[in-house]
């Protein structure tokens, strides 16, 4: 099968097309016929092969999405989500990308220009961008330099913009100003190097139960889709996993495992999470996932931990299409790498943690309710001899998910629904509990009070048993110390007490009173 497709830069064609209008190489399909050009027309050059290779550098194929490309030593490829990134670290601050992709409607240069600078200032309001001089506004082609600030850094990039119909391609580079003028000529010759290739045979597939997503897996591999509710709310989880093996030893796998926490021992913990301190997600991986991982995987081996900033960019864009707004959340992503062995075969094993936590509106992260999550939510393994040729295919794989917009929609409403549940939840056990704080704080006081009375009585049955008096309550209310030793006592009717022996007659006005015990 021949890719409609560049052979020199990758730019996706039409069926009979003479010449490739991103990169001028000239076309001939294979079982193609050449013909002489029309009178007064050049001859459109030929074919010509990708650049090769410079001495020591790896070449990188992917028979998932039907390309090869080289780099330096010690560089990566990553595909996601369509973009082709060749890059230098491990988020792509210095990287040269290819995106292939088909419009809805056929456009301009100058009119996907802007759709993609304004998109990319949706996401990063810091992005400036300027068309090359000159270009005609119906021109098919065009370059856009850019520059933002990502991730304490200003990145400054070149990049070319290719319409053909409904058919696009945007490829380029970027770098940190300070170090573009140093690797814009690598980032030029990495893109030289591409070169499409067929494809593997595959087929799409259909969550069954659902009908939540979609995604394609290689003809004749095994696999298993459904969506998990077992969670917060009834909140749908999708899992999925297929094998080239009965045992999965080259296998892909999207599990969303989940955990909850609260920052230290929080006193409003009513979930019953666990108290952990925030950790950001490689930190995460290292004390946590390989730890439970180890308890199932013989002989686990950490082979690398590594932060994805890009990873955890694509996760804050992912929360501002749901709704959320920027900076809601704070997202940290990282890339766990492992071995372990499983019937006497060393497996190599990539998985992929996020850990977010929310921040309240105007509280600095870290504030507030302390609630923070992690989540497991793609691990992909091979044979360790065999798992840089897998690895394409298997990342590719969880990479072609295409989500159900009618059931995604469904999952907005029933999140929305289960916030205001919980409002109003919140808002009858937060009366509860001031009630109930009201009563207690009642029953307290009461017992403080009835305890402090006791303490009194007995405090001053010592004083008069120490200085050798009592106390009398007398007929209007009022309470006399006396002298202790007299039979017989009397009030007068102005207020003087009297003491006598039993054979004493006092005036009949005078009122005896009573003992009060103390």
């Amino acid at each position: 099968m021949q890719a409609l497709s560049c052979p020199k830069c990758g730019a996706p064609l039409q069926a009979g097309m003479s010449a490739c209008p991103y990169c001028r190489v000239g076309i001939q399909m294979a079982g193609q016929a050449s013909s002489p050009p029309p009178a007064g027309q050049a001859q459109a050059a030929q074919p010509t092969q990708p650049a090769p290779p410079p001495p020591g550098w790896s070449v990188h194929k992917d028979p998932w999405h039907g390309f090869s490309i080289a780099h330096p030593p010690a560089w990566q490829v990553v595909t996601m989500r369509g973009q082709i990134s060749v890059r230098e670290d491990p988020s792509g601050m210095i990287s040269a990308w290819i995106w292939p992709f088909v419009l809805p409607a056929p456009s301009s240069a100058r009119q996907l220009a802007a759709q993609f600078v304004n998109l990319a200032h949706a996401f990063n309001p810091s992005l400036q961008a300027w068309l090359q001089p000159g270009a005609a506004a119906d021109s098919p082609r065009l370059t856009l330099k850019t520059r933002q600030a990502k991730h304490g850094q200003n990145l400054e990039g070149y990049f070319n913009i290719l319409v053909n119909g409904a058919n696009a391609v945007i490829s380029g580079y970027e770098a940190p100003v300070q170090a573009l003028p140093q690797r814009s000529a690598t980032l030029t010759q990495i893109l030289s190097t591409f070169s499409t290739a067929e494809m593997m045979a595959r087929q799409m597939v259909v969550e069954p139960n659902e009908r939540a997503f979609s995604i394609a897996v290689p003809q004749g591999w095994t696999w298993q889709a459904g969506v998990n509710r077992n969670h917060i709310g009834g909140k749908g989880m999708v899992q999925f996993t297929t094998a080239r093996d009965p045992q999965g030893e080259v296998s892909a796998s999207m599990p969303w495992y989940m955990w909850f926490f609260v920052s230290g021992m929080s006193a409003w913990n009513m979930g019953g999470y666990e108290a952990l301190n925030y950790m950001p997600a490689a930190q995460f991986a290292q004390q946590r996932i390989a730890a439970w991982m180890g308890q199932f995987q013989q002989g686990l081996r950490i082979e690398s931990i590594t932060e994805r900033l890009d990873l955890a960019d694509v996760a804050q864009i992912d929360l501002i299409k749901a709704g959320y707004p920027r900076d809601h959340f704070e997202v940290t992503a990282a890339m766990l790498e492992t071995t372990n062995t499983e019937n006497g075969l060393r497996l190599r094993q990539k998985t992929r943690v996020f850990v977010q936590r929310e921040r309240p509106a105007g509280l600095p992260f870290g504030m507030g309710s302390g609630g923070w999550s992690a989540n497991v939510d793609i691990f992909y393994r091979a044979p360790d001899a065999e798992f840089a040729a897998w690895e394409p295919v298997l990342s590719g794989i969880l990479d072609s998910i295409q989500m159900n917009p009618a059931w995604e929609a469904g999952e907005r409403q029933l999140a929305q629904n289960y916030i205001q549940n919980a409002q109003s939840d919140i808002a009858r056990r937060t009366r509860q509990i001031s009630q109930t704080l009201s009563e207690t704080s009642d029953i307290l006081n009461s017992s403080y009070w009835t305890r402090q009375a006791t303490y009194d009585k007995i405090s001053e049955q010592r004083s008069n048993a120490m200085l050798g008096y009592q106390n009398m309550d007398a007929p209007d209310g009022e309470v006399y110390k006396v002298p202790s030793g007299y039979e017989q006592y009397w009030v007068s009717g102005l207020g003087d007490v009297y003491g006598g022996s039993w054979l004493t007659q006092p005036d009949i006005h005078w009122q005896p009173p009573t003992p009060t015990g103390i």
